[in-house]
């Protein structure tokens, strides 16, 4: 299966990362398995705690995660 990806880099965006997560992971696809890729530029507010959170929430066991980079992948399209 193709997969779509989009990467969304973030700088102290603790109050807008999970909106803008989700409205990413909710948009047409196409029919593509859609891959978000959330990676952090050195914030120094709390975006990095915020990107956990999304991790624990959204990840699936298998992956392999960092705090810096946050990959989710949907199921089907």
């Amino acid at each position: 299966m193709k997969t779509l990806s989009v990467v969304i880099p973030v700088y102290n965006e603790e109050k807008t990362i999970i909106d803008t997560f989700e409205a990413v992971k909710k948009a047409d696809s196409l029919g593509f398995m859609k891959e978000i890729i959330i990676v952090d530029d050195g914030s120094t507010d709390k975006t990095a705690k915020v990107i956990q959170e999304l991790e624990k929430k959204h990840s699936k066991k298998e992956s392999v995660l960092k705090i810096w980079k946050f990959i989710w992948l949907s199921e089907k399209a």
